[in-house]
């Protein structure tokens, strides 16, 4: 397995320790590495700004991790 940078961190993590997103910039399209850590952060984050409260969210996440 290869090291990669979480794009959100910078910390070295292994491949199955994270994903690899393909973003949309600018009509460019990029790919980045994100650490399971950050992306769940970027999620609640998102939830959040969607309006869900704390309880929504945990039981999301919960059912999103428990796969």
């Amino acid at each position: 397995m290869s090291k990669k940078y979480c794009f959100e961190c910078n910390q070295h993590f292994e491949e199955h320790d994270g994903k690899m997103l393909i973003l949309n910039n600018d009509d460019k399209i990029t790919w980045h590495f994100y650490c399971f850590s950050c992306l769940k952060i970027w999620s609640v984050r998102a939830l959040k700004a969607n309006g869900l409260s704390e309880k929504e969210i945990k039981k999301t996440i919960f059912k999103n991790t428990s796969n």
